[in-house]
């Protein structure tokens, strides 16, 4: 539903009397008292144009992100390294690198909220973890969601483990850091989540993306981004 734009003091004008007409001085005082009019117009169709999912900015979408149980999360750009485990980005070990936590408040992280567009996508990932079981179909919808991709393939290799190919260019930074937190899943079901939807594999006829012997390389770790 959307209100018409409509501006209430030329409407009020039009509603004078004919022979008051050529007072430039009424017409200014009637149509002043109908500006607040405008605004609460304004303020009614912003209320139901601009507050729905697909629409909604800033504190609106925060509002709707409290509402499902996500609330707005933010990216940190770090230059120096920190105490971590290995395979991570910009880590070290015991000794070597502070917590991330004394890092906080100096120059060398940066804080900052992620854009609309972005937080839209975990509030719909929510949603399909809100209402879904993990089925395949809900796995597809929330990655295009979250994740951006086009095309998702996800393969069931037994042993309660999925593999899944998705074309990663699209999707968001912070998405990538840790995907496998941003895959609807039963628990204990472990995941193996490869970005590159066209490139091929060694490996068992009948798998997905897979080749025999000399016609592509083994899968690395490197392969894998979760």
């Amino acid at each position: 539903m959307t209100i018409k734009p409509q501006d209430h003091a030329a409407v009020a004008w039009l509603h004078i009397l004919i022979q008051f007409r050529d007072s430039p001085v009424l017409e200014s005082f009637v149509k002043s008292l109908y500006q607040p009019v405008n605004v609460l117009h304004q303020g009614l169709t912003d209320l139901l144009d601009k507050r729905t999912l697909d629409t909604a900015k800033g504190a609106q979408l925060d509002g709707i992100g409290e509402i499902v149980g996500i609330r707005r999360l933010f990216q940190r750009d770090r230059t120096a390294s920190v105490f971590g485990f290995k395979g991570q980005p910009l880590v070290k070990g015991f000794g070597e690198a502070p917590f991330v936590d004394t890092l906080d408040g100096t120059q060398q992280a940066v804080s900052e909220y992620i854009a609309d567009e972005d937080y839209r996508r975990l509030i719909r990932f929510k949603i399909a973890l809100n209402n879904g079981h993990a089925t395949a179909e809900e796995i597809d919808t929330a990655m295009k969601y979250v994740f951006n991709a086009s095309q998702v393939i996800i393969e069931e290799t037994g042993d309660a483990s999925l593999k899944i190919y998705f074309d990663q260019q699209s999707a968001p930074a912070f998405v990538l850091s840790a995907p496998e937190n941003y895959v609807p899943r039963a628990a204990g079901v472990h995941l193996e989540m490869y970005g590159e939807l066209a490139k091929l594999y060694f490996g068992f006829k009948g798998g997905l993306n897979t080749v025999g012997f000399g016609q592509a390389s083994f899968i690395n770790a490197s392969d894998m981004i979760s």
